[in-house]
């Protein structure tokens, strides 16, 4: 059976609530490049063992975050969130002052699970708001740009040291806390409309959970490279470089604004699509680019279409159940594709070069657009034949 919850319409405290929700939730994926240099220059772990190490905080992340699904769908999600920034904060905390091996791999694990949680409550919430996509849009605009500043401040409160870099973290999730009380919540299931039910629409969400999960494994491993690859193909330095980068959230700002201006008016299918071909020429053309210019244009589409996509698969997600079980898993996904997706893309580039990556983001690309244009389609008719 469908859920069929009410849906309401929600005000800037519960939007910061979402925003700070994904913000915690992705936060190590977020400055990942920040917390791999603070292992290697500071506790002196060579590159694998780095990856490794927040390898395994996604991991924990997306597990977390799967097992909560179900329970996200029920009442009490901003007392779950703070739980989960708590036991997050305790980890990170742990983390800065572990001199072991054993203890920071143990801490990560502890602040992934942690993160994980508040991701799957933060992503349900999405399902209770009348306009999923802009909602959505407006959480990852927001996520956005905290991101940004983080990236900005952190390299100057912290340096390349990993216990500052750790314990920013931990503040993050506790300056979070007081904002998840007005974390849109669910409502008391009705009888014959339990949230024990069986997860309607298996089928399509499987396909968008397949789909996000393929993006995100690309993309998020093409992230991991692109400064090796653009300094090496372009011949940028690693300061312009940044520039560009720290510019393109700009980009990344537009397309999470897309959404947002266009609510569900635009329906699902043509948006997505449109946005899968974006992101499918930039982020090849990525790895073929030979100027600066062509470089900074096709970072800042490949920016910005991705935001987009962001926003509207976690939309897709809200929309599919209303208690929010697909949303969280939707989201749950990205966490994965997080962490992924740079071991699947280290492998590929030793094995096969460039020229591999380049049949690979056509085939992934192609493959994203199979297994979300139809689920998008039947959601957009559904739509319509309901107006």
């Amino acid at each position: 059976m469908t859920s069929t919850l009410s849906r309401e319409r929600i005000g800037i405290p519960a939007i910061a609530a979402l925003a700070v929700g994904l913000t915690v939730g992705y936060l190590a994926g977020d400055i990942l490049p920040e917390v791999v240099d603070a292992l290697q220059s500071d506790l002196g772990m060579s590159a694998s063992a780095a990856g490794g190490v927040t390898t395994v905080l996604l991991l924990a992340t997306a597990l977390a975050g799967l097992l909560c699904a179900r329970r996200a769908g029920r009442p009490g999600r901003a007392r779950f969130a703070a739980l989960g920034a708590l036991v997050g904060a305790g980890g990170y905390t742990l983390a800065a002052f572990a001199d072991e091996p054993p203890v920071l791999i143990g801490a990560c694990v502890l602040a992934g699970l942690g993160s994980g949680v508040v991701l799957a409550f933060a992503t349900a919430a999405i399902s209770v708001t009348s306009d999923p996509e802009r909602a959505s849009g407006l959480a990852i605009l927001v996520n956005t740009a905290v991101g940004a500043v983080l990236l900005f401040t952190l390299p100057r409160i912290a340096g390349s040291q990993a216990t500052p870099t750790f314990l920013v973290m931990a503040v993050v999730g506790l300056l979070a806390l007081p904002l998840f009380r007005w974390l849109p919540d669910a409502d008391e299931p009705k009888e014959g409309d339990a949230d024990g039910s069986p997860l309607p629409s298996i089928g399509m969400g499987a396909m968008i959970f397949a789909g996000a999960l393929l993006l995100d494994v690309t993309d998020n491993g093409m992230w991991a490279f692109v400064g090796t690859l653009v300094m090496e193909n372009v011949g940028l330095s690693a300061s312009e470089l940044g520039a560009i980068l720290a510019v393109a959230t700009v980009a990344g700002l537009a397309g999470a604004s897309l959404p947002i201006v266009l609510g569900d008016r635009g329906g699902l299918f043509v948006p997505i699509i449109a946005m899968i071909g974006v992101d499918a020429l930039a982020k090849t053309a990525i790895v073929l680019v030979t100027t600066p210019t062509a470089y900074a244009v096709t970072q800042f589409l490949w920016t910005g279409s991705y935001a987009a996509l962001f926003a509207y698969l976690l939309a897709v997600g809200a929309k599919l159940d209303s208690f929010g079980r697909w949303a969280a898993i939707v989201g749950s996904a990205f966490a994965m594709g997080d962490a992924i997706g740079p071991l699947l893309f280290g492998m590929v580039t030793d094995l096969g070069g460039e020229t591999t990556l380049v049949v690979m983001m056509v085939a992934s690309s192609v493959a994203v657009a199979l297994l979300l244009g139809p689920p998008t389609m039947m959601l957009d008719r559904r739509r319509r034949a309901a107006a």
